[in-house]
């Protein structure tokens, strides 16, 4: 049976989080004189409250979660960031990773000095079950997992998520793609796995990447545990005014969505049709990996005509391929009329 006091590092268990005045006031005030701010009201003098401007209580309601099941982070990556610092003991335990996938587990990994075990993907980029269970079983603390995943853009088999749901280690989902995808997302399931902790971001589909705004869900003991690390005040007063505004528009957000799939679909049919792509990856994300018969000559062929794409060419299992972020219809029409020109 998993014990997640097993799991955490030892001495956060008696570790007394970061506390101000107003964490432990409760009540009507009219004078706040307990945070040395300025007195100037200008919008911006006071630090962020609890709801974030409302913030937090939108994100509940919208994602269908508890107040208690959730804490924001200033991008996914700090999220990531406090998962690897809650759990793992630098110089002594590791994280798998599962390679080509998000390149910042790994930079996280190291610069806290936790150790890092890869069992790669298959060549259809799914997970193998028989390695992870076996690097599991060395000591591994945390299983990360990107899905759809990067750079690949496919979803992992549900049935092997649960298998490695099921093993005494605490599995991290990254979902920054799943509003693109066609299948539910595994928040659905955090009261189910004690084990399990999934990341989401409003950089992707909610085209607020700007804001550096991240999510993360998990049972209330772990997002307790992770609330006592946290840094104070970490989403800022602005970002979450912005997108309370922003997540108002339900209807554009779903419109969106849907113009990037079509898109999606459009430049997947155009880069099939082409002598020199070689193949195309089936993907459940705002973009594609296509493999090509000269990635290097192709990228350079779009540098100069001012488009940048991304070279995954160095990533396991990913020779000669490029990445293509969905842009909007005039970006992909300017894309495919630069690709028209191209001969390899």
């Amino acid at each position: 049976m998993f014990d997640l006091s097993k799991k955490i590092r030892p001495h956060i268990a008696d570790l007394a989080p970061y506390s101000s005045a107003r964490d432990e006031f409760v009540g009507t005030a009219e004078v706040w004189l307990d945070a040395n701010e300025f007195y100037l009201d200008n919008g911006y003098n006071r630090y962020p409250n609890k709801d974030l401007n409302g913030l937090v209580s939108k994100l509940s309601t919208q994602f269908g979660v508890t107040k208690d099941r959730m804490i924001l982070g200033n991008g996914s990556d700090e999220i990531l960031d406090m998962i690897l610092r809650l759990f793992c003991e630098p110089s002594k335990d590791s994280i798998l990773t599962m390679p080509p996938t998000y390149s910042m587990y790994q930079v996280l990994a190291k610069i806290q000095n936790v150790g890092i075990q890869k069992v790669p993907l298959d060549s259809s980029f799914q997970i193998d079950l028989e390695g992870c269970l076996a690097a599991i079983s060395n000591g591994t603390k945390l299983v990360m997992i990107c899905s759809p995943n990067n750079p690949s853009g496919n979803l992992m088999a549900v049935s092997v998520i649960q298998k490695l749901l099921e093993q005494d280690v605490v599995v991290v989902i990254d979902e920054a793609y799943i509003q693109f995808a066609d299948q539910p997302s595994w928040v659905e399931q955090i009261d189910r796995y004690p084990n399990l902790i999934v990341t989401q971001t409003l950089s992707k589909a909610y085209g607020l990447a700007g804001l550096r705004l991240g999510l993360c869900f998990a049972n209330p003991e772990i997002i307790r545990l992770l609330n006592k690390i946290k840094p104070p005040y970490n989403i800022n007063t602005a970002s979450a005014k912005a997108a309370v505004e922003l997540l108002s528009n339900t209807e554009q957000i779903a419109q969106r969505k849907a113009d990037v799939i079509r898109n999606r679909e459009r430049l997947q049919a155009y880069l099939l049709s082409q002598s020199w792509i070689e193949k195309v990856y089936p993907s459940d994300a705002n973009f594609l990996l296509a493999k090509c018969m000269d990635n290097s000559e192709l990228r350079q062929f779009l540098l100069e005509n001012k488009i940048v794409i991304r070279d995954r060419s160095k990533q396991y299992g990913c020779e000669n391929c490029l990445r293509f972020s969905i842009g909007s219809n005039n970006e992909i029409d300017q894309l495919i009329n630069t690709l028209n020109q191209y001969q390899a």
